[in-house]
Order: C-alpha cells, then structure tokens, then sequence
C-alpha cells in the first residue's frame, strides 16, 4: 500500500474526529470510498478527478461509468479487500498483470493502468456561519496489525485548495458565495 494511500486513510479516521467534536455547529461530513487508478501517474488520473469531484459534490454515487473506464467514479458499498488496493510500475488493474489471461480480457484503457487503491472522497457541510479550512483539520490513525502500519497522525495545514480538494462558500440564503 503506498504511503498516499495511507494518508487518505487516515482522513476518514480525522473526519469522523471532526464530526464528534464539532457537533454543536452542525457540521455534516461524509466519507465516500471509491476505487481510484493509481494517481498521478495513470493516464486516467485527471478525468478521474473530475468525475469523483463532479459526483461528489451532487453526492451521486456514480460518475463516468467505472465499468468501462478507469476513469470512471463509483462508491464502494462492499468490504474491501487487500487486492482491490495493490498498484505496480508496470501495466496491471485490479490485481491483474500479464501473463494473467484475464488481464487480456479487459479493455486497453485498464490495460494502461499501474493498479488501483482506494480513495477516500469527503463531503463536508457547515449548516451554520461556521466556517472552517483544511488547515483546521488533523487526523490520528492507530492499527493493531503487527507492524503497526498504521500508526500515524499528521494535520492538513500544509494541503491546498486544488482539483482535488474544492472549497465551496456558500452564504446564510443557501446559495454559493463567489470568492
């Protein structure tokens, strides 16, 4: 698993900390896991973020039919395992590389692709005038596997708003603030 995909991990956990001790301003988050091509590195990779942006933001649960393309956005409503997260420096998808028969059977763009992970994409609502940046958000991680994996905390004070991380600004009549 890569070190991006642990830090994505580690939102959720941050997320839900966040949730319970801003309750009283009427904060709503939501965590939506979804496969996701490799990063950067996947030629999929910007169409990829629009369409989970784009999808987030309406909170539809699909965008850009991921059965056929890489690219393509959808939730994930069912356990994950250790495979759906495995990603390689050669041509591979969904735990599949040559010689794998199967591997053959999908289409060129998953042929394209270094491996998938799983993103965590959040939606977070303020209800109020209770305004708040990713620099007001840290996470703490803790896991009981054998090495201890996971064990980790950090804060979002160094991200940026980008492509892959929207502000929305709306104002007390619900409608979006141009900044």
């Amino acid at each position: 698993m890569s070190r991006y995909g642990t830090g994505v991990l580690a939102i959720v956990l941050a997320l839900s900390w966040v949730e319970h001790t801003l309750a009283d301003t009427h904060i709503d988050i939501n965590v939506y896991p979804a496969f996701a091509p490799r990063g950067t590195i996947s030629p999929s990779w910007t169409e990829y973020v629009s369409n989970t942006t784009s999808a987030i933001a309406i909170q539809a649960p699909t965008a850009g039919g991921p059965e056929q393309n890489p690219s393509g956005y959808q939730q994930v409503s069912s356990l994950i395992m250790p495979l759906d997260i495995i990603y390689t420096d050669y041509p591979s998808w969904n735990a599949m590389a040559d010689p794998n028969p199967a591997f053959y059977e999908l289409s060129n763009e998953f042929q394209s692709e270094f491996g998938n992970r799983i993103h965590f994409g959040v939606h977070i609502v303020s209800h109020r005038i209770t305004e708040f940046a990713l620099h007001d958000l840290s996470w703490a991680l803790d896991s009981d596997d054998a090495t201890d994996y996971f064990d980790q905390e950090g804060t979002f004070a160094s991200y940026h708003y980008s492509k892959v991380a929207v502000g929305i600004v709306y104002g007390e009549d619900g409608m979006r603030v141009k900044r």
